[in-house]
C-alpha cells in the first residue's frame, strides 16, 4: 500500500491543471487528459513513465522499485459512455500488462477482441444462470493404484446440466470464469457438491481442484475452509489440489491455507500445469 500510494502520486508532479486524476481501485491510478489526441496521449502516457522510474520508492519495509502500465481510451471516438469507456481503458491496460516491460496501450478497435467479449458475455451469462438454476454438478474419475489396482479415491469432474438435461463437460467455463471474476462462486459451488457426496456416502473419498484465482484470495479461501470446518467429519476425507504456478503466485497465502486445510484433516495435492 506504502508503493501504491507513493506511486501514485507521481504522477500528479506531469498532469496539467485541467486534467484529473486519481486512485481507481487497488493498484490503479485513473487519468482523464482533457483535449488529448492519440499523439498527446503517446506524451503523456511516456511522461507517467518516466516519473513511475524516476527513483526507487521508500517504504516502512525498504526500497521499492515499481513499474507502471498504462492503457488509455480517447473519447468520444472509442466509447459513447463511461462504463463502455472504462471496460476499453481496462482492456488497453491488460494488453499492456502483457508487455515484458512496463509501458502503454492506447485502446483500438478490433473485431477478433469484439468476437471474443461476445463469447465471453455468453459464457458468463451461461455461469450465472447455471448457479442460480442450480445445473452445476459433478462426475467422478476413479484414481487408481498402480500396483494394486484399487480405486483409492474419486476426481471431482464439473459438469453443467444444460436446459434438456443433458450433463456435458464444464471445463472450458473455469478460464472464462476466472477471467469475469465468477470462479470463486463456481469453486465454493463445487465444495458443496462434493462435500455433499461425502456427508451422503460415507465410504467416498474425493479430490477435486481449486482455482488458482481462489487459492490466493484470502476472502474467497477463508470461506472454502468455513465450509470445512462445519463438517470436520467429512474432511479427511477430502483431497483438495491446488495448482502448481498458483501456490508460486502468492507462496506466503498459500502456504497458510495448507497449513489450515491440513489441521481440518483434508489432504492437499500440488498440481503441476
Amino acid at each position: 500500500d506504502e508503493a501504491v500510494n507513493a506511486l501514485a502520486q507521481r504522477p500528479r508532479q506531469v498532469v496539467r491543471a485541467d486534467d484529473s486524476i486519481g486512485r481507481y481501485s487497488g493498484g490503479k491510478v485513473g487519468v482523464v487528459l482533457s483535449n488529448c489526441s492519440e499523439i498527446d496521449f503517446e506524451f503523456a502516457a511516456r511522461r507517467f513513465l518516466g516519473v513511475a522510474r524516476d527513483s526507487v520508492i521508500e517504504t516502512s519495509k525498504g526500497p521499492v522499485w515499481a513499474s507502471l502500465s498504462i492503457g488509455g481510451i480517447v473519447l468520444p471516438r472509442h466509447a459513447g459512455d463511461a462504463h463502455t469507456a472504462m471496460a476499453r481503458a481496462e482492456e488497453a491496460l491488460s494488453t499492456a500488462k502483457r508487455q515484458l516491460t512496463d509501458g502503454f496501450v492506447l485502446y483500438r478497435p478490433s473485431p477478433e477482441l469484439a468476437s471474443l467479449r461476445s463469447l465471453n458475455a455468453r459464457c458468463g451469462a451461461e455461469i450465472l444462470s447455471s448457479l442460480r438454476e442450480d445445473r452445476l454438478t459433478l462426475a467422478y474419475q476413479p484414481i487408481v493404484d498402480a500396483r494394486t489396482g484399487g480405486v483409492v479415491m474419486n476426481e471431482a469432474l464439473l459438469r453443467l446440466i444444460t436446459p434438456e438435461g443433458h450433463a456435458v463437460e464444464a471445463s472450458h467455463l473455469i478460464s472464462i470464469a476466472e477471467k469475469l471474476g465468477l470462479v470463486r462462486l463456481v469453486d465454493r459451488t463445487v465444495l458443496g457438491l462434493a462435500v455433499a457426496e461425502l456427508q451422503r456416502n460415507p465410504a467416498a473419498r474425493i479430490s477435486l481442484n481449486i482455482s488458482g484465482v481462489t487459492a490466493t484470495d484470502p476472502r474467497w479461501s477463508g470461506l472454502l475452509t468455513d465450509m470445512l470446518r462445519d463438517s470436520r467429519d467429512v474432511a479427511g476425507r477430502l483431497t483438495v489440489e491446488i495448482t502448481e504456478t498458483a501456490a508460486l503466485n502468492d507462496l506466503e497465502h498459500v502456504t497458510s491455507l495448507i497449513a489450515e486445510l491440513r489441521e481440518l484433516g483434508c489432504r492437499i495435492g500440488i498440481d503441476d500445469f
